[in-house]
């Protein structure tokens, strides 16, 4: 870094002695603008200087901004899946409380009570099995409680 501030130095010096007039513009983004002009024969130049060291190619900057989006899509079919499975749970679970309460108010039959906890219990054990399943398996045994629900109630 410093051998190359060196040689600006220098190249912008060796300008000031062909050029009476320099200007330096806009140390902004890595880009200098270095103006000369030679008042006496009213000659300019001009050159750009571009700090691209450190920097990521655009190609790269290019891939790394698609990969971004593919990553994106992955990350809301995984929140859809999460979404699924949380509301498959959820069921369950209100519908294991709702069958208690129902058999303790003697609301459901026995046999409706044995019945409706074993599926409760499949669907427990379906979860636990199936850490990765795909969310049409989980809308499909939702479908089935929903159901179930409504017998209950």
């Amino acid at each position: 870094m410093t051998a190359d501030r060196t040689e600006l130095f220098y190249n912008i010096l060796e300008l000031t002695e062909t050029y009476s007039n320099l200007g330096l513009d806009n140390l902004q983004n890595g880009i200098l603008t270095v103006t000369a002009e030679d008042a006496a024969t009213g000659s300019n130049e001009e050159i750009v200087i571009h700090c691209n060291k450190g920097r990521l190619p655009k190609k790269e900057v290019e891939r790394m901004i698609i990969e971004a989006k593919e990553l994106e899509k992955c990350d809301k079919n995984m929140k859809k899946l999460r979404a699924s499975r949380h509301e498959l749970e959820i069921l369950c679970i209100e519908l294991k409380d709702l069958i208690s309460e129902q058999r303790n108010n003697n609301l459901l039959e026995k046999e409706d009570f044995v019945s409706f906890l074993g599926v409760c219990r499949e669907t427990e054990e379906w979860l636990d099995e199936n850490e990765q399943a795909a969310e049409e398996e989980y809308r499909s045994r939702h479908s089935a409680l929903l159901k179930i629900k409504e017998r209950v109630l």
